[in-house]
C-alpha cells in the first residue's frame, strides 16, 4: 500500500512541477473580449413606396423582356394584381 501511495504521490509532483494540474491564472481564466463588429448605416434616397414601384417596374421590363425573347406562345408571362376577397392585399 506505501507503494502505491509513494507512486502516487511522485505522480501528483511530477504533474504539479510541469504544470498540468495547475489551475489557470486570472489572466488564462478570462475570456478574450470579442472584436467590435464594424457598424454601418445606409440611409436611403427613396422611401418605401418608391422602392416598391420601383421593384414592380422591374418586374414587368423583366417580363417584357422575357416574353419579347420567348418564341413558344404557352411559356408567355403574363402578371396581373388579384385581390382576394375578405383581403386587402394584392398579390400576382
Amino acid at each position: 500500500m506505501t507503494l502505491i501511495r509513494a507512486s502516487f504521490i511522485a505522480l501528483a509532483l511530477a504533474f504539479s512541477a510541469a504544470g498540468i494540474c495547475d489551475e489557470p491564472s486570472e489572466s488564462e481564466a478570462t475570456e478574450p473580449e470579442p472584436e467590435q463588429i464594424e457598424e454601418i448605416i445606409v440611409y436611403g434616397a427613396m422611401n418605401q413606396v418608391q422602392l416598391r414601384y420601383e421593384v414592380y417596374r422591374a418586374e414587368e421590363t423583366f417580363f417584357d423582356v422575357f416574353n419579347t425573347l420567348n418564341t413558344i406562345s404557352d411559356f408567355e408571362v403574363d402578371c396581373d394584381f388579384k385581390v382576394s376577397l375578405q383581403t386587402r392585399r394584392r398579390h400576382h
